[in-house]
This record gives structure tokens, C-alpha cells and sequence, in this order.
């Protein structure tokens, strides 16, 4: 009898430290979400090819569970203050709010067809790029503006496809991967 009583009281001691060391855990990751209308959203990177983090946790520290490309579609089901939580290629998780947009992020969008400024060229030709510092680049943008977002980075000497051209822009195609862009005018050699 007094056998089974020590076990009892180790078996009940284990699970006092259990239930110790599980809310220690949870106080570690207290946090809250509010629970929303799901609703389709997209990722929305600063910057061409990077990745945003889909997150165990609302935390900046939390386990990554996936690496999302821009573009990817989320289903919205929860907010947590600077981060949504998502549903996201059969996995739930967390991303931070800035880097999600409402709209189909343009990046990933066929380049934009409604700049009627550009003069298309009669007979597309091939040009060079020359940036401003040897060795250096120049971003190839989805439209003929600064704030539009860099679709990639084109090197010193890249030959390209001239398309099409106004005072400041030039519509542009890469004869290898068929991507189409706009880059300066003044980066251009051979117009």
C-alpha cells in the first residue's frame, strides 16, 4: 500500500511540474487574436523574388513554417495586432499586416498596358544597358515610373529588346525569359 501511495504522489508531482512548465510555455506566447470574416488577401513583398514569412506564432521570433513568394493568395482568418493569421498552402499561420495587400500585387501581374504615352517601335531592335557606375545595375521596372515595383535587376552590357519608347521610358523585353519591362531612357545605349 505504501508503494502505491509514492507512486501516486510521483505520478501527481510530474504532473504539477507539467501543468507548471505548460503555463510558463503559455505565458511565453500570450497573445490574442480577434477572430474575422475570412477574406482573400495576397502577398505583397518590397522587393522582387523575397519571401514573406509565414509564422507558428505572432511574434517576430516565432518558427517559420514556410517562405510565401509574393503573389501567393491567403485567406485572412484572424488579426493580432501588426499580424493577420492566414491560411496559406494548407497551412495556418501568421505574416505580418504590411506586407499584405488587398489587390493582386502588380509584380506579378502581366506588365501594365495602359500607358498611352509609349510610341511602339515599328521594328523592335536590340540595346544595350549602361548604368551609371561600372559593374553596377538597373532596376527593370512592371511600369514607366519610380514607384512602381521592380520586376528585376538589369547588369551592364544585358542586350535587350527595345519595344517601344517615350521621353523619359523605354518598353523593353529580355530575349531570354520574355519578361517585359520599363527602364530609364538614359540607361539605354543603341536607341
Amino acid at each position: 500500500m505504501r508503494k502505491i501511495k509514492v507512486v501516486l504522489m510521483c505520478l501527481l508531482m510530474a504532473l504539477c511540474l507539467n501543468g507548471f512548465a505548460m503555463a510558463e510555455t503559455e505565458t511565453k506566447l500570450n497573445y490574442t487574436v480577434e477572430q474575422v470574416d475570412s477574406y482573400t488577401a495576397y502577398v505583397k513583398t518590397r522587393r522582387a523574388g523575397s519571401r514573406l514569412n509565414l509564422r507558428a506564432h505572432p511574434k517576430k521570433d516565432a518558427r517559420v513554417l514556410k517562405k510565401l513568394p509574393t503573389g501567393t493568395q491567403l485567406k485572412v482568418i484572424g488579426v493580432s495586432k501588426n499580424y493577420l493569421e492566414v491560411e496559406a498552402d494548407g497551412l495556418t499561420g501568421f505574416v505580418q499586416s504590411r506586407y499584405v495587400t488587398l489587390a493582386y500585387p502588380l509584380a506579378t501581374m502581366p506588365v501594365h498596358t495602359y500607358y498611352p504615352a509609349m510610341n511602339d517601335l515599328a521594328e523592335p531592335r536590340m540595346v544595350t544597358i549602361s548604368p551609371d557606375r561600372r559593374g553596377g545595375f538597373v532596376n527593370m521596372r512592371t511600369g514607366p515610373s519610380r514607384s512602381e515595383p521592380v520586376a528585376k535587376y538589369v547588369y551592364e552590357n544585358d542586350v535587350l529588346m527595345l519595344l517601344a519608347i517615350d521621353r523619359v521610358w523605354v518598353k523593353v523585353m529580355d530575349p531570354e525569359t520574355q519578361q517585359v519591362g520599363y527602364i530609364m531612357r538614359h540607361f539605354v545605349c543603341g536607341i
